[in-house]
């Protein structure tokens, strides 16, 4: 698994991917992918584990590797299915709200 950072800082809303990424810097997630495009995702503060389909890892390995805005998650996302920016924009908007929830 891959373990990321433990740079700690405050959580702030999900329109703040920086304060987002450092939450799972901070709380020292693990990932791996599973081979078919989708992940787990073990956060050891609750011991629970997350799992994240095609999109959603696409997504949070950006995030975690990247740092990219919330503009780059949408192309990451347009550029490798055939949706329009719209529809990636609401995708990326629903993840970051699933996941900040999955943090509480």
């Amino acid at each position: 698994m891959r373990e990321m950072g433990k740079r700690c800082g405050g959580m702030q809303m999900m329109t703040s991917l920086k304060g987002l990424r450092t939450q799972l810097d901070c709380r020292g997630f693990s990932y791996q992918e599973l081979g078919n495009g989708t992940a787990v995702v073990l956060d050891p503060e609750s011991m629970r584990v997350l799992t994240l389909n095609d999109t959603g890892f696409i997504l949070f390995r950006a995030m975690v590797e990247e740092a990219p805005s919330v503009e780059e998650l949408v192309t990451c996302l347009t550029d490798t299915f055939d949706v329009p920016p719209a529809v990636a924009f609401r995708d990326v908007e629903a993840f970051l709200m699933s996941l900040e929830r999955q943090l509480g």
